[in-house]
């Protein structure tokens, strides 16, 4: 329900990744300040390693910089490499940026990566 809401909110960005009519994946924003913006993404684990993320993310980056965005940040967790090679594949340079991010109880360190035009 909430990426339905996202999805149908102008004043957000928000993609569905389909294979075969099927919803496996989707990226949207998780904040816009200005001409930057930040991305997060995920995608059903049965489709990992087949590229369909790097394809994606691609897609939408130019996309937002053909719309006027100047800059794409996006983050992953520090243990996740396969997320972190999306994102250099996409061309994107890591930032000094670290953080740290709740996720189910646990505090998960997070690396963040950036393109811009």
């Amino acid at each position: 329900l909430r990426f339905m809401d996202l999805s149908n909110d102008d004043s957000r960005v928000a993609a569905g990744i389909y294979l075969d009519e099927q919803l496996i994946g989707f990226l949207n924003d998780t904040g816009i300040e200005d001409k930057n913006i930040e991305l997060g993404y995920v995608i059903d684990p049965a489709f990992h390693n087949q590229g369909y993320m790097t394809e994606a993310l691609k897609a939408v980056i130019n996309h937002l910089l053909q719309q006027g965005f100047e800059q794409i940040i996006t983050g992953a967790f520090a243990r996740n490499p396969a997320s972190v090679r999306v994102m250099e594949k996409c061309g994107m340079m890591k930032m000094d940026k670290v953080d740290s991010i709740e996720y189910r109880g646990v505090c998960e360190p997070c690396v963040y990566y950036m393109i811009h035009k």
